[in-house]
């Protein structure tokens, strides 16, 4: 079988003109019928390395048009009506040798924030068609949910947590499907355990009510009356009683920063590049990196005399929260061991991160 001529990889035959695999064929497709510009930060002389695609669009957009892929083989987009679609009217794809100079939106916190405020309208919409008394309680009001209930809502959110993450690594990434599930799986933990920790030190340890932990923004989970969550499980309830202890531990350390949405939202930009950087290797992810603490920075250098303890403290935050998301893991497979409850669970979440990884 012949090799994909842009990076070696395996082809899967003519793509636009030229022997490509699927992923390059793919890039090509979207950068035309998009208009993307790209920017290459080494001069136009990066080497394609098959499998890791992603190290410079720019490089890789000039190599797929000198082997012969052709602009216009590529389906345009068309509208209802058939007529076809610009991505952008005003944008001209530039040639290999005249790519312009472009830089992404300095506001990445901002961008990162407006995800999550969409992240969650969205979530209340799905508590809400379960849950219809959501629709009228106050911002302040919250119900505990059962456990089985609480888990099925939870699972109905994975598809809006991956369109977060998903949006949040386009900003600086191309993520090959092989490790997709491994990133989900690991955004999907931290970035919920980023919530409860918000919503827990806005909510409970704000109003000094310590023995509720919040698991999103409409219900929570009250520690001094167990029962009205684990039911009589009481064995999957001391199985959790050493994470419930934590977590409230972080969602003090929280509270008493004062953190504020925008050091939320860089808590889930460093997330995010976090888990990127441990699972791919790329310039791009570093440089994603140092935007997100650059503006991190600028942004303290505002509120506080000083920065680099306050960046200390945010840093020390997030790694706290990764030490309690790790407990809650450990947890939770304690439970699965001894509750059907949460083994279905598992079995569901394995199923839906499949189909959302493809």
């Amino acid at each position: 079988m012949e090799g994909c001529r842009i990076c070696g990889d395996v082809s899967l035959g003519i793509q636009f003109g030229v022997q490509a695999c699927s992923a390059c064929a793919s890039f090509f497709r979207r950068t035309i019928t998009e208009v993307k510009e790209y920017k290459c930060w080494e001069n136009e002389q990066c080497e394609p390395v098959p499998g890791i695609r992603n190290s410079c669009r720019s490089c890789r957009l000039k190599r797929c048009l000198e082997l012969g892929m052709k602009e216009n083989k590529v389906q345009r987009k068309r509208d209802k009506n058939s007529t076809i679609v610009i991505a952008n009217s005003t944008a001209i794809l530039a040639k290999p040798k005249d790519l312009p100079c472009t830089s992404a939106s300095s506001d990445i916190l901002g961008r990162i924030g407006k995800r999550f405020d969409d992240y969650l309208i969205g979530e209340r919409a799905i508590f809400i068609t379960r849950r219809p008394e959501l629709a009228v309680l106050t911002d302040d009001e919250m119900i505990v949910i059962p456990v089985k209930e609480r888990l099925e809502l939870g699972i109905l959110t994975f598809p809006i947590v991956y369109t977060m993450m998903r949006e949040n690594i386009l900003d600086f990434a191309e993520v090959e499907k092989k490790v997709k599930y491994k990133l989900f799986d690991a955004f999907l933990c931290r970035f919920k355990q980023l919530v409860r920790v918000w919503f827990t030190a806005q909510k409970f340890v704000r109003t000094k009510q310590l023995h509720k932990c919040a698991m999103s923004a409409m219900d929570y989970v009250d520690t001094s009356r167990p029962e009205l969550f684990y039911g009589e499980d009481f064995e999957v309830h001391k199985i959790f009683r050493p994470y419930a202890k934590a977590h409230q531990k972080v969602a003090k350390k929280a509270y008493a920063m004062r953190l504020d949405k925008t050091e939320f939202a860089a808590l889930i930009g460093l997330t995010t590049v976090n888990i990127v950087r441990n699972l791919m290797d790329s310039d791009k992810v570093e440089e994603q990196l140092q935007k997100i603490l650059n503006e991190l920075k600028e942004h303290v250098a505002k509120r506080h005399k000083n920065v680099s303890k306050r960046m200390g403290h945010i840093i020390m935050l997030l790694r706290e929260i990764e030490t309690t998301t790790s407990l809650l893991n450990e947890c939770f497979f304690l439970a699965v061991v001894v509750s059907d409850t949460y083994r279905q669970v598992l079995d569901r979440l394995g199923e839906i991160c499949s189909y959302l990884c493809e």
